[in-house]
């Protein structure tokens, strides 16, 4: 605010349009550039339906110890709660193994991955804590069935 009264009181009111308009642009360059940087930044969907997909890379993360034994992952932008069916992508003696599980928490705070997995559900489709990382695919399902 203090920056505009300087403007606005300064001597030269023909340029400041064009050092608001310059101003503006900055502010939301910085914006979507750390929305893109940081993903605990990044706007949570507020609604999704199940015919939401993504491939990527998912990472196996130790949490708290109460979460390592629950079937959940950290997804930086679907709402919590939000039910997904892991599927791993990997060639090999895992592929197609698929898991169902809720988002849980935020993250992962590593741009190139799309969401890290609980100790229980990394598991479940196969990926080791020695391995680390997997192609994933994930599919939002209204709800995941009773195991």
């Amino acid at each position: 605010m203090l920056f505009m009264e300087k403007l606005y009181r300064s001597s030269h009111h023909d340029r400041l349009p064009q050092q608001l308009q310059l101003a503006a642009s900055v502010i939301c360059c910085i914006y979507y550039i750390l929305m893109d940087m940081h993903p605990a930044l990044a706007k949570p969907q507020d609604h999704i339906t199940t015919n939401f997909t993504q491939a990527g890379i998912a990472s196996f993360y130790p949490p708290e110890k109460k979460h390592q034994d629950t079937l959940t992952l950290a997804h930086r932008t679907l709402p919590l709660g939000t039910h997904v069916e892991i599927t791993n992508r990997k060639k090999g003696p895992n592929y197609g193994r698929t898991v169902c599980a809720s988002v849980d928490d935020r993250g992962p705070y590593i741009k190139e991955r799309i969401a890290d997995l609980s100790p229980r559900t990394a598991d479940e489709i196969g990926l080791t804590r020695q391995q680390g990382l997997t192609p994933v695919m994930l599919r939002v399902v209204s709800e995941c069935p009773i195991r």
